[in-house]
């Protein structure tokens, strides 16, 4: 494709740079009974989010999130 100029993208990661999810430790420890739910559910938001964007659907980030935290609990009572 010679014919075509290069896109010009900039691209900004605030997930866990701007936004710090550690400080929800305590909820999910009080929550799930383990902290490290955290880091599986926050992972899985992320998939979601990004598949989302993907597949050119929208949903807030908060409804991702709250809808994650939701999968996250029936996974875990399924062990």
């Amino acid at each position: 494709m010679p014919d075509q100029k290069p896109a010009s993208v900039i691209v900004f990661d605030v997930n866990e740079t701007l936004l710090d999810i550690t400080t929800l430790e305590p909820l999910f420890t009080r929550l799930f009974g383990d902290a490290s739910v955290l880091r599986e559910w926050f992972a899985e938001l992320i998939l979601y989010s990004q598949t989302m964007t993907l597949s050119g659907r929208y949903a807030p980030f908060g409804a991702l999130a709250g809808a994650s935290c939701g999968w996250s609990a029936r996974i875990r009572t399924w062990r």
